[in-house]
């Protein structure tokens, strides 16, 4: 797959059928060469398509390398779930389940 280091947007076309697709890059159709692909595009931005290489023993190209480290959800969740109120939750839920009941005898909505 040719590799290019500048920031020039460059012709593509995507012709998407069923499960699979045709992926023009230039010109020269890349879908064998890769497992997937992602396209985005921001308002007022280009848009930018990631190409998920095959998986192969020798691999040699460009590639973004982003450093981090995927967020823990635990806290976040924990945090969360205490401040659910038992309570309040049990409560609302029968008066959901009461007006789901108005709603199928033909009363009141």
């Amino acid at each position: 797959m040719d590799t290019s280091t500048d920031q020039n947007p460059r012709p593509v076309r995507i012709v998407a059928s069923g499960p699979s697709a045709t992926v023009e890059i230039d010109g020269r159709d890349v879908a064998k060469e890769i497992v997937g692909y992602r396209l985005a595009q921001a308002a007022g931005e280009l848009p930018e398509l990631l190409l998920r290489p095959q998986a192969v023993d020798d691999w040699e190209g460009l590639a973004r390398i982003v450093a981090g480290e995927v967020p823990d959800p635990g806290p976040a969740a924990a945090a969360f779930l205490q401040a659910i109120d038992p309570g309040e939750t049990g409560a609302l839920s029968v008066v959901r389940t009461t007006w789901m009941r108005i709603d199928k005898v033909g009363g009141a909505a």
